[in-house]
């Protein structure tokens, strides 16, 4: 990969810069040194949108399923107090060890096990709030419990979502949010999505998963997706501030900023020579534009002979 220091090198030989003994005078070219970092950022921008800059982000996800069993939980249920006294449960086999919950108002949720009587191992105080909030944490299961269970009471009418247990110990801070999406943060420089591939366990390929978009950035994957997810993107160009820097282009398109950064150089001073480097910059921009072979796909005969193969 080329520094812009390397590209900066190349536009001085163009505009005959570089002594007999290949060094490039400091001092005669400070001026176009101090304005290579602006041009050069502009230049990277430019063929970030013409050329094949992309970045690539992947996420593993192998959830930690529910004691409740797959795709339970998610479901809206309602607490309404009831005459005679009626709490809301949500009883399964297995001791419990951490759980989570949202709910939208004031009430109070109880986290038990069962021996010969009902334990509770943890008492949540929710306080009034109006929209679903998460509750979370671990709990010591009681010694012989053979099932466990959420159950929810209060004075007040609220509701209650993504309701899970969890069989296994987890540090507090690992719990995940049991939500049947969960949002995906993608990385600072993400601009816009190409491509996103999965990778299963069985070592499969595909194009598609169980994952949804919102807005421009916001990716949601299913909770029990399991494997890798691998999205390919393209990524918002980085502020060249240092000619130490390593250009995030391929070599082959760097090419073009030497042409570039030479014909802004020399705006003022020499237009003839500018105006011949900037065509020259617009020929290498447009062979950046060719597109690499499409991937392997059938050729369909539509004149019924026979079968043309793939490309």
């Amino acid at each position: 990969m080329f520094t812009a220091l390397d590209i900066f090198g190349l536009s001085m030989d163009l505009i005959s810069k570089r002594s007999p003994n290949g060094t490039i005078d400091a001092t005669k070219t400070a001026s176009y040194r101090a304005r290579s970092l602006g041009l050069l950022t502009l230049w990277q921008n430019i063929m970030s949108r013409t050329g094949d800059l992309y970045s690539t982000f992947e996420i593993s996800n192998s959830p930690i399923p529910s004691l409740y069993g797959l795709i339970t939980g998610f479901d809206i249920q309602e607490y309404a107090k009831t005459i005679p006294l009626a709490d809301l449960t949500f009883e399964t086999v297995g001791q419990a060890q951490s759980y989570y919950f949202e709910a939208d108002g004031q009430g109070t949720a109880y986290i038990e096990d069962y021996t010969t009587q009902w334990n509770i191992l943890a008492t949540i105080v929710m306080p009034t709030v109006t929209n679903f909030t998460a509750y979370k944490g671990t709990v010591t299961p009681t010694n012989g419990a053979i099932k466990s269970r959420i159950r929810f009471s209060g004075p007040y009418y609220y509701r209650t979502l993504n309701r899970a247990l969890f069989g296994i110990p987890l540090d507090p801070t690992k719990i995940p949010d049991y939500k049947p999406w969960f949002k995906v943060t993608m990385p600072n420089d993400f601009k816009s999505v190409d491509t996103i591939i999965d990778e299963f366990p069985d070592r499969q390929y595909a194009k598609d998963s169980t994952y949804k978009w919102e807005g421009r950035k916001d990716l949601f994957i299913n909770y029990y997706y399991v494997g890798k997810v691998r999205v390919v993107y393209k990524p918002v160009p980085i502020v060249i501030s240092d000619l130490a820097q390593t250009l995030q282009l391929d070599e082959i398109t760097s090419m073009s900023g030497a042409y570039y950064l030479a014909s802004h150089l020399l705006l003022i001073e020499d237009p003839a020579s500018a105006n011949f480097f900037q065509q020259m910059f617009e020929q290498l921009r447009l062979e950046s534009n060719i597109k690499q072979p499409v991937s392997e796909a059938k050729i369909v005969d539509v004149y019924g002979i026979h079968s043309l193969g793939t490309v």
